[in-house]
């Protein structure tokens, strides 16, 4: 069996070796810190104001993982209501890596809603450090992600693959002048050997909530990835045979780097409805986290007591999530959630 993770960096260094030298990043080659890379927001914000950092989509509880191995130098406990000065990062953690070029550098992971590292920890690339939130000076639920070179704001996307997309194309315009370090294409053979930390598990490809964690060794169960997952088991006889599918990963969990189809825009609207009051308050829940309303993507309308949602144009991945969450609520099979 191919281990995975020594697969991983492996290419990690034939892709160090091949870079070119750039002012601002990237011989240092960073992990993703979410295993879904969908921005909300780039080195600037859609009314052209400064943002010098990204926003990742991020429902809370989201496990975010250390972009590069170092030691955790500064970890703030948020005070729960101040939104200024250091304050406006809320729960967050801010690691030193190696030096780069003789300059310091440092990465922030901001909003978080758990921290699970503390003040001069080590820690190696792809540790679990915290939970996404909604701390601080946020909106709502997701990742800031910072670099700073030198003391310096440096485009966290000149450190990182280009394997993300946007959650509008709007936010495509206001990404700033970077360079994706290429990282080298991979795949995934069936029976890979994946030796996995806490990797949220799903029962299906397309399931919205975890159905908890997994530690330990497992294997791939086929190469194919569907909605931007893959399927495991636990056994290395049982790859491949049927039933015995232990769940569903992440695929960058798995160490396959891919653009899922999930993710790529769809223009498609769901219409939504009649539905009860309760059920409008989770599916407009939900369409909070995925910060759709503030996108102004989520309408709704009233009468007698019944509420009708209108979602969209939005991505295909948001359509499976709110699709998902719609048969979970016997919605689908009442013919009350529609594409149009």
């Amino acid at each position: 069996m191919v281990s995975v993770e020594a697969g991983i960096l492996t290419r990690r260094k034939e892709a160090k070796m091949r870079f070119t030298d750039r002012t601002e990043g990237a011989l240092v080659l960073m992990a993703w810190p979410l295993a879904k890379h969908v921005l909300t927001a780039g080195w600037t914000y859609n009314d052209g104001s400064l943002h010098r950092a990204i926003d990742l989509r991020a429902e809370t509880g989201t496990p975010v993982y250390a972009a590069e191995p170092g030691t955790v130098d500064w970890v703030q406990d948020w005070d729960g209501h101040s939104t200024s000065g250091n304050q406006s990062y809320g729960n967050c953690v801010r690691i030193r890596h190696a030096d780069y070029k003789g300059k310091s550098l440092k990465t922030y992971y901001a909003h978080l809603s758990r921290i699970l590292v503390k003040a001069g920890q080590s820690v190696t690339e792809g540790q679990l450090i915290g939970y996404s939130g909604n701390t601080g000076h946020s909106t709502g639920p997701h990742l800031h992600f910072e670099v700073r070179l030198g003391g310096n704001r440096s485009n966290p996307l000149s450190w990182l693959d280009g394997d993300f997309t946007c959650a509008d194309d709007k936010i495509r315009a206001h990404l700033g002048s970077y360079t994706s370090v290429r990282r080298p294409d991979t795949a995934l053979a069936a029976g890979a050997e994946l030796h996995l930390t806490r990797c949220p598990l799903y029962v299906s490809s397309v399931a919205v909530s975890s159905a908890g964690t997994v530690t330990g060794t497992y294997y791939a169960w086929s190469a194919e990835v569907a909605d931007g997952r893959v399927r495991i088991t636990n056994r290395a006889d049982r790859v491949g045979v049927s039933g015995q599918v232990t769940g569903w990963i992440d695929a960058a969990m798995a160490g396959v780097q891919t653009r899922p189809a999930a993710d790529k825009p769809s223009g498609c609207t769901l219409t939504i409805g009649p539905v009860s009051a309760g059920d409008r308050a989770t599916l407009r829940s939900k369409c909070q986290e995925l910060q759709l309303d503030a996108m102004g993507l989520y309408k709704e309308t009233e009468s007698d007591g019944l509420y009708t949602l209108t979602v969209g144009p939005i991505t295909s991945g948001d359509v499976a999530t709110l699709k998902a969450l719609c048969e979970q609520l016997d919605l689908v099979s009442r013919g009350l959630c529609r594409e149009v």
